[in-house]
C-alpha cells in the first residue's frame, strides 16, 4: 500500500524578520567599509605627525655647540631659548592630565614668565576642578589655578568654558 505524502507548502517570500536581519547585515557592512578606512587614515596621519615631531626634536638636539654659540652671539638667543624650552615635558604633562571630560582647546605659553594659559571646555564645573588637581600633580608643573570660567548658555548642554594659568618650569 502506497502512502501519499501531504503537499509541501513552501513560502519563498522572505519573512519580515529575515529582511530585518539582512538589512542589519548590510548596515554593519556599510559601517565597517566607512569606519575602517577612516580609522586607518587617521592612524597613518598620527604616525606621520609623530615621526615629523621626532625628526624635529632630533634636528634641534643635533645642532652643534659652535652653531649654538654663534646664534647667541648674533642676538638670536631668544630663539635658542624657545627651542631649548622643555616643550616635551609640558606637552607630556598636559597629555597625562587629560581625560574625556575636559576638552583643551588652546594653550598660550609665555616662556619669560614660565606660564601657559590653557583654554578649554567641560560638561561640569567639578570636571574643571578635577583637571586642575591632575595638572598640579604633574612633575614640572609648579602651580595651576582657574583664572576665568563661564557657562555657555547659548550652547547645547551648557558647557563650562574656562581659562587656567599653569606655571611650569620653562627655564632651559
Amino acid at each position: 500500500m502506497r502512502r501519499i505524502l501531504p503537499p509541501l507548502r513552501l513560502n519563498f517570500h522572505k519573512s519580515q524578520a529575515g529582511r530585518r536581519r539582512l538589512n542589519g547585515a548590510w548596515l554593519t557592512l556599510a559601517v565597517i567599509l566607512i569606519v575602517v578606512p577612516i580609522t586607518y587614515h587617521r592612524q597613518i596621519m598620527l604616525d606621520t605627525a609623530r615621526l615629523e615631531q621626532d625628526s624635529a626634536v632630533l634636528a634641534i638636539s643635533s645642532v652643534s655647540p659652535v652653531v649654538l654659540s654663534a646664534m647667541k652671539d648674533d642676538g638670536s638667543h631668544k630663539l635658542l631659548e624657545q627651542l631649548n624650552a622643555p616643550w616635551e615635558a609640558l606637552l607630556n604633562g598636559l597629555e597625562i592630565a587629560a581625560d574625556d571630560k575636559v576638552a583643551l582647546l588652546s594653550m598660550q605659553p609665555n616662556l619669560t614668565r614660565g606660564e601657559a594659559v590653557l583654554l578649554g571646555e567641560a560638561a561640569r564645573y567639578a570636571d574643571v576642578l578635577d583637571y586642575i588637581e591632575r595638572l598640579k600633580a604633574q612633575p614640572g608643573f609648579l602651580q595651576a589655578y582657574l583664572t576665568n570660567h563661564t557657562i555657555a548658555e547659548d550652547t547645547p548642554g551648557k558647557p563650562v568654558r574656562f581659562a587656567i594659568t599653569l606655571q611650569w618650569e620653562a627655564a632651559p
